[in-house]
């Protein structure tokens, strides 16, 4: 359905209102019509779709996630009712397990989303995780076994992964490239 993805991330909700606030339009485009420059890059695109997501849990290096290369986006479905059961299951079995795979260097971060906009119960998903790789080596370079050990000693592992099954589905799962990206300074 799409080639590229524009994610903006916003650290207060009040800036997805107006997002360019504040913003000195003639530092950014020096001697050029912003409106210009809008017509142009929506003459070369088409916005196929726009969702909202709000970061409900995270885990990262303390310097943050860092130069990551590649992105993997798990969308997931949840039967209705079993979101609080969901939510335990990323948050209490899958949060310490990927905060063990960042301390082995297979990934450098972790996130979960919740989806706020389009929303009911027609969508083919409700959330999303997000793995983020430094480089291609580490896609598929986790050891899971040992991960579970140390996050979870003495459990089974398989027992994990039936709770994580009646929670959710796995509807699909995206590898992204980054390509190009700009952080507050």
């Amino acid at each position: 359905n799409y080639n590229y993805v524009v994610v903006s991330l916003f650290d207060n909700p009040a800036n997805i209102e107006s997002p360019m606030k504040g913003l000195d339009v003639g530092k950014v485009f020096p001697g050029k019509d912003l409106n210009k420059v809008l017509t142009e890059a929506n003459s070369l695109r088409t916005i196929v779709s726009s969702t909202l997501l709000q970061r409900q849990s995270f885990v990262y290096p303390s310097s943050g996630p860092g130069n990551f290369k590649y992105l993997q986006i798990d969308y997931m479905k949840v039967p209705q009712g079993k979101e609080g059961e969901y939510y335990d299951v990323e948050t209490t079995v899958w949060k310490p397990v990927h905060n063990e795979f960042i301390k082995a260097g297979s990934r450098v971060g972790w996130s979960f989303w919740g989806r706020v906009f389009p929303a009911g119960t027609g969508m083919d998903f409700q959330y999303i995780t997000v793995n983020y790789f430094a480089d291609w080596s580490k896609i598929g370079a986790a050891d899971y076994n040992s991960a579970f050990a140390k996050a979870h000693p003495g459990k089974d592992i398989n027992e994990l992964g039936k709770r994580t099954d009646a929670s959710r589905s796995l509807v699909k799962s995206e590898l992204w490239e980054v390509i190009e990206r700009v952080a507050a300074q």
